[in-house]
């Protein structure tokens, strides 16, 4: 389907399978019932009527504080239907990032899903909210901003806003994406093309839905492509097991500190995912270890596909369905995505490390409330500048090798904390790896490591500095290494190196 296909809004997908196949079951909860088609079409219309009652008008923010559960793809769609602008967040943040998110948004409302989620109970009990009774469960209502100026509506799917969703924000203060309603078609869409999805797959929806990964493929793809998808707020490794053994999931997606905890819960129990039904096996936002991916595929024998998006952006790049792309790769451009690789305003050849730039149907309309950022990243001629550094590689494929802020100045020489990453993870002790720089005396920087053996696995800092030693130039080789436990993750489980330069 060409961009001009696509629908005018996100949650028309929904209206198409709900008269096509009514009773396909669209979503379900562990232990907490399912949802067809027919039944998520009715329950968002009645939702639509709540909110309406609400207050709410077309333009107004509305706020879904919630974990993954049914009752946030039914208000989000909801809200969309009044032409609202809804914004997911997770409800594990603090009171005190709910009180900044609820001012950068001008919310004129707040839905607290307290039913599913304890973190949104203690939330809704600490503000002055009204509990109402929904087909999906009871919601706490807070009305934020009754002076809250609606934003304008357009007809076009292009230039209305289909969902707001902050950026992690690991480095400084989160910023406001617009994703409008083509970007959303357009995720949905080239996803459930690009990996053959269908009305026969089901999906184990992990990743948080206040995170790009959860919109674009729990909810986006798996709506678009008329499929199941069992939404799981929090990972409980035994269960996913037993789904995975019992044949219940033909597609798996997470970080790679998904699949590097199941390993490791598989190995010290001795176990292996005999009868799985898997048909796809997708991992992104964050760098995959070699040695990870090798366990990985060894484990579910059958490739481990990787790829790389961004809040601003998704999809940007997959690697190829069915092939077992180099562990270092993240593909080729998805959904009608156009990239370039620059390095001091000029394109760069293959094999030489340039920013990522790009530019699609899924890039953001920008910053909300926040023109100085969006005029910072975006040129005029439309290209998005991701701050990522990229190579193309001889097989046409595209390597993530680091951030324009993490490059790391050693001797006057530019290191990419990915590469290090890279031979550091091809020790075969490794389960992850990461890389940072510290500054020094003279304005050089030393390249700490920091590594985190497998279970049971005894390893000093000497034997990182042997096995690298063959791999890396001198100046690229760390200069200290930090054994760790367990490295700190946020909450879509990416390696969090903000709270790393705290233990050096």
């Amino acid at each position: 389907m060409s961009i001009t296909d696509l629908p005018a809004r996100a949650y028309e997908p929904v209206l198409h399978w709900a008269r096509e196949a009514p009773e396909q079951t669209a979503f379900e909860e562990v232990g907490s019932g399912r949802v067809s088609y027919s039944e998520l079409s009715a329950a968002i219309s009645a939702s639509v009527d709540t909110l309406v009652d609400c207050g709410v008008r077309p333009g107004d923010r509305i706020m879904i504080v919630a974990e993954n559960s049914i009752s946030t793809v039914v208000l989000m769609f909801a809200a969309q239907r009044i032409d609202a602008w809804p914004a997911i967040v997770n409800a594990r943040v603090s009171e005190g990032e709910i009180s900044a998110m609820k001012q950068s948004l001008g919310a004129r409302l707040i839905a607290y899903l307290i039913e599913n989620s304890r973190a949104a109970l203690n939330h809704a009990a600490a503000m002055d909210t009204e509990i109402l009774d929904l087909p999906i469960g009871k919601v706490a209502f807070e009305a934020t901003d009754a002076a809250a100026v609606p934003e304008r509506v357009h007809p076009e799917n292009d230039r209305q806003v289909g969902l707001l969703l902050f950026t992690s924000g690991t480095t400084g203060q989160p910023k406001v994406v617009m994703l409008s309603h083509r970007a959303l078609l357009n995720m949905g869409s080239s996803t459930a093309t690009a990996r053959r999805i269908g009305p026969e797959d089901r999906l184990y929806g992990l990743a948080p839905l206040s995170h790009i990964m959860g919109v674009a493929m729990y909810i986006m793809t798996s709506v678009w492509a008329g499929a199941t998808t069992r939404l799981v707020p929090r990972l409980d490794l035994e269960e996913l097991e037993g789904a995975l053994k019992r044949g219940e999931i033909t597609v798996l997606m997470g970080v790679p500190t998904l699949f590097a905890r199941l390993l490791d819960y598989l190995q010290q129990r001795d176990r292996n995912l005999m009868g799985h039904r898997l048909r796809n096996l997708i991992t992104g936002g964050a760098p995959l270890d070699p040695s990870l991916k090798a366990r990985v595929e060894q484990v579910f024998g059958m490739p481990l596909c990787n790829g790389f998006a961004m809040t601003e952006c998704t999809p940007i790049l997959r690697t190829e369905l069915g092939t077992n792309a180099a562990s270092e790769s993240v593909g080729i451009p998805q959904g009608g995505t156009e990239i370039k690789l620059v390095a001091k305003d000029r394109d760069v050849t293959d094999g030489e490390v340039g920013e990522l730039w790009v530019r699609g149907p899924s890039l953001m309309m920008g910053y909300y409330r926040n023109p100085e950022a969006t005029a910072s990243i975006f040129r005029p001629d439309g290209w998005f500048v991701t701050g990522d550094l990229a190579v193309r590689l001889p097989c046409g494929n595209y390597a993530i090798v680091g951030r324009t802020k993490e490059i790391i100045i050693r001797s006057g020489f530019n290191v990419y904390p990915g590469e290090v990453e890279t031979a550091i993870a091809s020790h075969p002790g490794v389960a992850q790896c990461a890389v940072i720089g510290r500054p020094v005396r003279g304005g050089d920087e030393e390249i700490i490591a920091f590594v985190q053996p497998l279970p049971g696995w005894k390893m000093s800092d000497g034997d990182i500095d042997e096995h690298v030693a063959p791999l890396l130039s001198p100046y690229k080789r760390p200069n200290k290494v930090v054994i760790v436990a367990t490295l700190p993750v946020g909450p879509t489980g990416k390696i969090w190196k903000s709270q790393l330069t705290k233990m050096t």
